[in-house]
């Protein structure tokens, strides 16, 4: 079991996602798989489609026992969330 000390919030700078359309995207840079351990969604799971009980709904990703991909230097220690959005509002 690895040591966890740290959580790493991440935003997808993405109007909408989900940890399927995620992993896709991470795939497609190069990763095994997506390098989150959970999603949280904003509602938005396409671009035209809200869906307001998916607002707030957390995906898992990658096991918490795996290793990340989301922050170089801090994977090993680290458990990585992202937050479906923009910043905005």
């Amino acid at each position: 079991m690895r040591t966890i000390d740290t959580i790493v919030i991440h935003q997808s700078d993405s109007a909408f996602g989900t940890a399927t359309l995620i992993d896709q995207w991470h795939k497609a840079r190069g990763f095994r798989m997506i390098g989150y351990h959970r999603v949280i969604l904003n509602g938005m799971v396409r671009a035209w489609q809200w869906r307001p009980e998916c607002d707030g709904m957390i995906q898992e990703g990658r096991p918490y026992e795996m290793v990340g991909a989301h922050v170089a230097g801090h994977n090993r220690h680290s458990i990585g969330i992202c937050l479906i959005g923009r910043g905005e509002g």
